[in-house]
């Protein structure tokens, strides 16, 4: 989860995207780094850094990912949750 300022009003809040609410898509802006691959079957977790900040990945296939290689990821836009950072409330 991150923290910024948006909606034009200046109030922080925390971003939210759960592990299984990214897309792989090899021309997405966001680069992640990736740090250590968990293969649990029929899924790969994949822990990675984006922007500076640590992020897990739930792939629903096999990968062959290598640590330290870079991956295009997006978050599923309709999944992102928004928090107040004060009393951890859901906004929207």
């Amino acid at each position: 989860m991150d923290q910024f300022k948006g909606g034009g009003s200046g109030r922080e809040i925390v971003y939210g995207v759960r592990p299984k609410n990214f897309d792989m898509a090899e021309d997405a802006p966001a680069r992640a780094t990736v740090d250590v691959v968990e293969p649990t079957g029929a899924e790969t977790f994949a822990y990675c850094h984006l922007g500076g900040h640590p992020i897990c990945i739930q792939f629903e296939d096999y990968l062959q990912l290598e640590p330290g290689s870079k991956i295009g990821v997006a978050p599923i836009l309709e999944r992102v949750c928004l928090f107040d950072p004060v009393t951890g409330d859901r906004i929207g």
